[in-house]
C-alpha cells in the first residue's frame, strides 16, 4: 500500500485498516512511506503490530516482492525435483 506522504490522522487511520486488513489475510503486505515514525508514530506502530514492512520507496517493495516471487519459484522447483 501506498501511503507516501500522508501524515496525522489520515495517516494513522489508512495504517489501521492496512493493519487490519493484513492479519486477516496470509499474502504478503508491504507499506510505502517517506514519513518517519518520529512525525507519525501512530501509524507506525499499528504497522509495526501487524508485521507489515514498512519501506522508504516503491522501488524497494517492487525489489522486495520480486525476490518473494524468486524464492517462492526455487521452492516449487525444490518441491518437484523432491517429490519425482
Amino acid at each position: 500500500m501506498l501511503l507516501g506522504t500522508i501524515m496525522g490522522p489520515s495517516f494513522a487511520v489508512g495504517a489501521r485498516v492496512l493493519a487490519e486488513a493484513a492479519v486477516k489475510h496470509d499474502k504478503p503486505v508491504f507499506a510505502v512511506s517517506a514519513v518517519p515514525a518520529s512525525v507519525s508514530s501512530v501509524a507506525h506502530a499499528f504497522i509495526a503490530r501487524a508485521g507489515i514492512p514498512l519501506l522508504s520507496s516503491p522501488n524497494r517493495v517492487a525489489q522486495v516482492m520480486g525476490q518473494l516471487a524468486d524464492f517462492a519459484q526455487a521452492r516449487q522447483r525444490g518441491a518437484a525435483a523432491s517429490s519425482v
